[in-house]
């Protein structure tokens, strides 16, 4: 995921999602290890049009406790909105860098 300021990303994606310490953390690139084939990599860019309309990124995680992390979202007043997923329940989060990420249970 292309980001142009590295360090606030990190910061969300570390301590907001609670993704744990990073297994590489440089000036260029931070790695977020979830499992042992799937990695979260944020890689420093100073593109002027990072995410032109579309461009953006979009995944999907589980949490072991979504109201835990509804609350953290909460504290950090950073905007969550339900994902209309009907079989489960989900959220739509957007990362400081416009960034989605689906989150369920």
């Amino acid at each position: 995921i292309q980001v142009r300021d590295l360090d606030q990303a990190r910061v969300f994606y570390r301590d907001v999602l609670g993704l744990g310490e990073p297994v590489l953390d440089s000036s260029f690139a931070v790695e977020f290890t979830l499992s042992d084939d799937f990695a979260v990599v944020l890689e420093k860019t100073e593109a002027v049009c990072l995410n032109p309309a579309g461009a953006a990124q979009c995944w999907m995680m589980r949490t072991g406790n979504l109201a835990e992390l509804l609350g953290r979202l909460r504290s950090e007043e950073i905007r969550y909105y339900p994902a209309n997923r009907p079989e489960a329940d989900y959220i739509r989060v957007s990362d400081p860098e416009g960034n989605v990420i689906l989150i369920g249970e």
